[in-house]
């Protein structure tokens, strides 16, 4: 996005379309955005399974802190 807000111009392709059309640069932020999304979601659930199985590791060791 830093080369297509402050290119200047120097990359046509994935400009800002100026009102009508689409562009590369058109798509990028939704894609993101939804990749993003589906990453939280994932990174929550690896972080919910990896308290439970501290919890039970400690458990069943006896607390051996």
């Amino acid at each position: 996005m830093i080369l297509v807000d402050d290119g200047d111009g120097a990359y046509e392709r994935i400009d800002h379309s100026p009102w009508n059309g689409c562009t590369l640069a058109d798509f990028v932020m939704p894609f993101f955005l939804f990749i993003v999304g589906v990453a939280i979601a994932f990174a929550l659930k690896i972080a919910l399974r990896t308290l439970k199985m501290l919890f039970w590791g400690v458990l069943l060791q006896g607390n051996s802190f």
